[in-house]
């Protein structure tokens, strides 16, 4: 039967006592832990902020508790004017949310956990505001088109032009 003391027999044998093997598996942790962090770090850039504001974001997914400007700033060795410039920042971009909690006298913020339906709701967002623009451009275009089509000064080479919208 296999029990603690078995499993740490059967560990200390392979060289590691159990201790040393939770200690490993905590660089492990840290170790995948780093790599998504600086993964998502790196491509921040797409929602149009730096690397160290999207390691802060990173940051605090991770966390399970809402962080306070302090927390982050012990985290992240930045000063507190900047983590609150970074934080302002990825509240605009809605992927901060600052939450009450009671007792608490300082502002805590949370990040956004559900990476998917952020994206969809932030580029959903982009590819609407494109669309307005470019709408708009185009009604535009067409009334200043039928402008030209509509008088009767315009020559008629300008009105049949193929270059023309």
């Amino acid at each position: 039967m296999l029990n603690e003391q078995n499993l740490e027999n059967i560990i200390t044998k392979r060289g590691m006592t159990l201790s040393d093997q939770t200690n490993r598996s905590e660089e492990l942790l840290e170790e995948a832990e780093g790599a998504v962090i600086d993964a998502i770090a790196e491509t921040m850039d797409l929602y149009g902020v730096t690397p160290s504001i999207g390691r802060l974001y990173a940051t605090m997914y991770f966390k399970h508790d809402p962080q306070t400007l302090d927390d982050m700033k012990d985290d992240l060795g930045m000063s507190k004017p900047s983590m609150s410039t970074a934080v302002r920042k990825l509240q605009e971009i809605n992927i901060v949310k600052k939450v009450w909690k009671r007792g608490s006298r300082k502002d805590l913020f949370t990040a956004e956990k559900d990476f998917f339906q952020y994206f969809s709701h932030f580029f959903g967002d982009k590819w609407e505001r494109e669309a307005k623009i470019n709408l708009s451009a185009i009604d535009h275009a067409e009334d200043q088109l039928n402008q030209v089509l509509n008088d009767e000064k315009a020559n008629d080479e300008v009105k049949n032009a193929p270059n023309s919208i």
